[in-house]
């Protein structure tokens, strides 16, 4: 039976987030131990994942998250990701029958129940999700179904309480944190962004549980937010966007980055009982756009143009105009996920230069590119 978190705190302290601290005692881990268990070898026998939620197109089953890991949502401000969780929570809900034909979710016995906790949203707009995940799912009163809204917490008592939830929580298979920017100060802040990453980490992998994360991208660019948003995509499984379509009534779900392979974008639509329904066969009009839209230089946040520029400059610290090109062409693609053309790149440079994140030494045809101004090198 599930135990609801204000009812926890009479349980005993001999649990995982319990440990007596002793004044001026600091105990060195024992790494002999730790590396023994976090060695690998080709003889062991490892279980693969099992797979929690996929996401099906044509038939075909794609994986969307397995137990053991986490995944990343983003999208816009107003774009639909809350009714995007709405629909993942429903098939959770219907646990081993198809939703909507598209979403499947099998969870083991022991780990049908599944948290949501929202930080954004009062409680009043928190149980109007939870009411919409009930009429979508034809689930009137979801035994399984736990959810908080900890808005009025502070970042530090929303990171506790949801730690605590997670390690007390019986038969638990997964949690959703919509708004998990609000655990920490700054999102910009490396130490607490690593901090979070960890947390995950170590949650999925204590409890062999599905996480899902919310995060907002980028207003100039589709890139998820901050130090946070970098450090969420490079550990998740999964990462995909939730934008809205040509029609603004439809919203599209998109795979950006997934260990396995990718899904086809999936849209909903919200029906006149503001209800979400995923529609079937859905062919973007700008598909073909899309996958070879490459933005304007201003269109893009300046912290992934310095990011970019790091890892040229890294292999040659003052290239020729050519191998500047020739990096950032290989970098600025690899960012987008297909090759731009070169008068692209070269307007990627003129920007750089105008914007003083590059600067040139010497005269034509000896020109070469620095990030640091010439009179700053000793």
């Amino acid at each position: 039976m599930n135990t609801p978190l204000n009812s926890l705190n009479s349980q005993s302290k001999d649990n995982n987030n319990s440990f007596e601290i002793i004044p001026g005692i600091i105990k060195e881990p024992d790494y002999k131990t730790l590396l023994s268990n976090c060695r690998i070898s080709v003889n062991d026998i490892i279980p693969i994942p099992p797979i929690c939620i996929e996401i099906i197109i044509d038939g075909v089953p794609h994986t969307f998250g397995t137990l053991g890991d986490f995944t990343l949502l983003i999208g816009k401000a107003k774009a639909g990701k809350t009714f995007a969780l709405s629909l993942i929570l429903a098939a959770a809900l219907v646990d081993g029958r198809p939703f909507q034909k598209v979403l499947l979710a099998t969870f083991p016995n022991d780990k049908k129940t599944v948290l949501y906790f929202d930080t954004e949203q009062s409680k009043y707009y928190v149980q109007k999700a939870l009411k919409r995940i009930c009429d979508i799912s034809g689930v009137p009163e979801p035994y399984n179904l736990i959810i908080y809204s900890l808005r009025g917490l502070t970042p530090a008592e929303r990171l506790g309480a949801i730690e605590f939830a997670i390690y007390n929580t019986e038969n638990i298979g997964m949690a959703v944190i919509d708004g998990i920017r609000d655990l920490i100060t700054s999102i910009n802040d490396e130490e607490q962004a690593s901090m979070i990453a960890s947390k995950l980490l170590k949650w999925t992998g204590d409890l062999n549980i599905h996480i899902i994360t919310v995060l907002h991208q980028n207003k100039s660019d589709l890139h998820a937010r901050g130090h946070l948003g970098t450090e969420l995509t490079n550990k998740s499984q999964t990462v995909v966007s939730v934008s809205k379509a040509e029609n603004k009534n439809v919203s599209v779900i998109t795979a950006e980055f997934c260990r396995d392979k990718d899904f086809e974008p999936i849209a909903f639509s919200i029906d006149l009982n503001g209800l979400p329904n995923i529609i079937d066969d859905y062919t973007p009009k700008n598909k073909a756009e899309r996958k070879n839209k490459v933005l304007l230089p201003g269109e893009i946040a300046i912290e992934t143009h310095i990011e970019i520029i790091a890892k040229v400059l890294k292999v040659d610290r003052t290239p020729k105009y050519k191998e500047l090109c020739l990096g950032l062409k290989n970098e600025i693609s690899s960012w987008y996920g297909y090759h731009i053309a070169d008068a692209r790149v070269r307007e990627y440079v003129k920007y750089y230069t105008d914007k003083n994140l590059l600067f040139t030494v010497g005269k034509t045809p000896h020109t070469r590119y620095q990030n640091l101004k010439p009179d700053t090198l000793k």
